[in-house]
């Protein structure tokens, strides 16, 4: 960052490209990206906060004096992450926790995205096609090895990569999600779900529905799977000793069980919802998580050096939300945000439709 006090075009523009240099050459590439979120999530999202914001002050033409202090916090925030790894060799408690942490808070939530789709074909009594799903979720874990692999021997200094793949993963999610949840939405009334059982589930779905169910259960575990991965390799690396490693397995293990404690809540408890509070839960959650994944997924292309940020005065930061003060972040979520008010506007409409005429407009879904 020796750059930041540039006086000029071409020296703005070499200002930004040695930060964002800094980010992927040393932060990334040196492995301390992972070593971090594998013990502090919220702490390593706060550091490349800090390099995205800079970047954005920079492209900006900010005063010099929030310049001058976005970059003193992230230095202090560099100096407290270099404490955090320089403390000495991690304790066999410190080791289970991260491991518990890691796969708890990487699993949950592919983990209720899939436990959704799969009540909602409980639900539905569509028994036979739940094979399917484990197939999405066992591919899509093959996958997440298999890139954590490729990232680590192959790109290990090309960061830009991973966060590129990652951003492209989240907003092809975005669609699937979102158009799930406008089908889930759209049968809350009580008469169009009737209509749609009489005409609809004597019949297999259609070859379209099942190719959207594995893709969105495959992309919520794919998205996760390969940075969990990475975050198991650093702390693994940490680990000096055979009861270390110990330490690390007994926390995924536990870790596991935990999420098999959600998921079976999860599936029997939303199953045994009644269809109105059924199609409202699954179908909101479904567009929360679109609307997250599209503002974390553009945030990933930006970290990608796809593009630069532009920043947005009084906006705050969110980040469980996916809500970042940038335009490139911002503009998606408007977009779905208006796409589901018109999708409301059509569901309202449709709903003062007499039932006939219901079951004609549905009986091509």
């Amino acid at each position: 960052m020796r750059r930041w006090r540039a006086t000029s075009a071409a020296e703005a523009s070499d200002a930004l490209l040695d930060i964002q240099d800094t980010y992927f050459d040393r932060f990334e590439a040196t492995g301390m990206e992972n070593k971090i979120g594998s013990r502090d999530a919220a702490f390593k999202t706060r550091l490349e906060a800090h390099f995205t914001r800079l970047v954005s002050l920079m492209k900006a033409g900010q005063p010099q004096d929030k310049l001058v202090a976005e970059a003193a916090a992230l230095r202090a925030d560099l100096h407290q992450a270099v404490a955090m790894l320089g403390e000495g060799e991690e304790t066999q408690w410190s080791l289970l926790l991260y491991s518990l942490m890691i796969i708890v808070r990487e699993g949950l939530e592919a983990l209720l995205i899939v436990a959704a789709i799969v009540a909602w074909l409980v639900k539905n009594d569509h028994h036979d096609k739940l094979l399917l799903i484990r197939q999405s979720v066992v591919v899509a874990l093959v996958a997440s090895v298999a890139t954590a692999v490729v990232f680590q021997l192959v790109f290990t200094h090309s960061g830009a990569s991973r966060e590129l793949l990652e951003g492209i993963t989240m907003l092809i999610a975005v669609v699937m999600l979102f158009f799930m949840s406008y089908w889930l939405l759209s049968k809350v009334e009580s008469r169009r779900w009737k209509a749609w059982l009489e005409g609809k589930l004597t019949h297999s779905l259609s070859r379209g529905s099942l190719v959207g169910l594995w893709l969105t259960s495959f992309l919520a575990v794919y998205r996760e799977g390969a940075e969990t991965v990475l975050f198991y390799y650093a702390l693994v690396g940490d680990a000096q000793s055979v009861s270390g490693h110990l330490a690390i397995g007994a926390g995924f293990v536990i870790g596991c069980v935990l999420l098999l404690a959600a998921w079976l809540i999860m599936r029997y408890s939303v199953v045994r919802l009644p269809l109105k509070p059924f199609f409202i839960f699954t179908g909101g959650f479904m567009y929360l998580m679109a609307f997250v994944f599209a503002g974390k997924g553009v945030l990933e292309l930006i970290e990608g050096k796809l593009f630069q940020p532009t920043l947005v005065g009084g906006v705050p930061e969110i980040s469980w939300l996916g809500i970042y003060p940038y335009l490139e972040t911002l503009t998606p979520q408007v977009i779905l945000l208006i796409a589901a008010l018109v999708a409301l506007w059509i569901t309202l409409r449709r709903n003062h439709l007499p039932t006939a005429q219901i079951k004609n407009n549905i009986s091509t879904l």
